[in-house]
Order: structure tokens, then C-alpha cells, then sequence
């Protein structure tokens, strides 16, 4: 059932970088800065999280099919992103150095 997938995978990432429950502005941006505007765009993270408040808060299944290929490269991203980083801190709170910016595009231009 894509909408069942499609709320794992949402569920999944908001467990990664939210701390708290968090509005649907709050977790795009932190996701995009977490990820880079790069895979941002390439995981069509608004359009997966438009499905999922679509499911969850009125009950319409019908996006989630549309989404469910890039929401899961987007959870997988996610989670390499996280296991990056995670060596960098040594507890929840502590801060670590900055992400490496994103790169932009492979051989384009960022402009």
C-alpha cells in the first residue's frame, strides 16, 4: 500500500532530524538543510511531505502513489546523511562542525 510506505518512510526521517513534533515549514527546511538543496529537489521533498499531510490529516491516499519511488531514495539519503554525521556527536545535544556545503548539480553549473 504506497500510502502505508509513504508514512514510514515520512515517519522515519522525522525521527532523524526533528526534535520535537515540528510543523510541515519546520521539517522542509530542516530537511533541506540536512540534505542540501541538491537532493532537496531530486527527492521532490515538498511533494512527499504535501502527500503525506494529504494521508494523515485528510485521509487521501491517492498522492502517495505518485511519491513513494523518490520518498524511499529520499528516507535512504536520510539515513546515509545521518550516518555520516553521527561520529560527529557524541550526544543528542552536542553541536559539531558545519555540513560540507552541496556541491550543486554533477558538472553543472550552481548558478
Amino acid at each position: 500500500m504506497p500510502a502505508g510506505q509513504l508514512l514510514g518512510v515520512v515517519t522515519a526521517i522525522e525521527i532523524l532530524v526533528a526534535d520535537q513534533i515540528e510543523t510541515y515549514d519546520q521539517m522542509r527546511q530542516r530537511i533541506g538543510a540536512f540534505l542540501g538543496p541538491t537532493a532537496f529537489a531530486q527527492y521532490a521533498v515538498e511533494a512527499v511531505l504535501r502527500a503525506r499531510h494529504r494521508y494523515v490529516h485528510q485521509g487521501d491516499p491517492e498522492p502517495a502513489q505518485a511519491v513513494v519511488p523518490p520518498a524511499i531514495g529520499l528516507a535512504l539519503a536520510a539515513l546515509l546523511r545521518y550516518a555520516a554525521a553521527a561520529p560527529a556527536f557524541p550526544d543528542k545535544g552536542a553541536r559539531a562542525p558545519a555540513f560540507p556545503q552541496d556541491p550543486g548539480p554533477p558538472g553543472g553549473s550552481s548558478h
